[in-house]
């Protein structure tokens, strides 16, 4: 929670500045109000709820006991790496769509045909177009990585919360439900109909993931070094 806020509130902020600084180049805010509300109470908040029924670890034993409260130390580094690289891969998302992808698209895409010549509905498409996909790729990158979450040490497959699928794909459900229903309209959102569009937004939330799990792989290998490092380095 605290890794994709923090990446809601720097992307919106640096997506203001671009605005102002380049208002013919890009078009829109990256998310709707009503959209990051519907971040944290559906696709957000039902994994998770789901993630703190997740059991203890039975390594937990294992390690000496702890000094002092290290509770907060232990959630503040990730939770800043996490929220800091899912902010720039986002804002480099919001840059690339409307200097490279956008502009690209639009020259195969019939919805944005007439998008070179700046006409005012093809530019409404734009911006709900740019908005889906930045929006949809907050929510996939969320529910992969509440996978990581499970665990600051363990691989994401070693979790032992099955309930996370149940909640991770109701949430899912939820986000395509009001992309290709009605819903849409309300959500200012726009159905992402080609292949490229989903392509574009799952490298961007794959990769927060793989970063996170990246950072649990060193951990163990200096874990197989030194048993105690986590405890000595509090």
């Amino acid at each position: 929670m605290l890794s994709t806020n923090f990446d809601e509130i720097f992307l919106i902020l640096v997506a203001y500045i671009v605005m102002k600084l380049f208002v013919n180049v890009f078009l829109g805010a990256p998310i709707q109000p009503i959209q990051i509300l519907w971040l944290n109470i559906a696709t957000d908040g039902i994994p998770a709820m789901v993630l703190g029924l997740t059991p203890t670890d039975p390594d937990v034993m294992k390690g000496p006991p702890r000094k002092g409260f290290t509770l907060l130390k232990e959630i503040r580094g990730p939770a800043l790496l996490l929220g800091i690289y899912t902010s720039i891969t986002d804002i480099a998302l919001y840059i690339l769509l409307w200097t490279v992808l956008i502009p690209a698209w639009s020259v195969i895409d019939l919805n944005l045909a007439n998008y070179a010549v700046s006409g005012h509905l093809d530019q409404i498409y734009a911006i709900e177009l740019a908005q889906t996909i930045l929006f949809t790729n907050l929510v996939i990158c969320e529910l992969l990585f509440v996978f990581t979450c499970t665990s600051n040490i363990k691989p994401f497959y070693k979790f032992p919360n099955k309930h996370l699928f149940w909640a991770t794909g109701l949430s899912l459900g939820l986000q395509l439900l009001i992309i290709y229903t009605p819903m849409a309209i309300a959500f200012h959102v726009v159905p992402l109909t080609q292949w490229y569009h989903w392509a574009t937004l799952f490298i961007a939330a794959f990769s927060v993931s793989v970063v996170d799990e990246l950072r649990k792989y060193r951990i163990r290998l200096k874990l197989r070094r030194d048993p105690n490092y986590l405890f000595n380095s509090n």
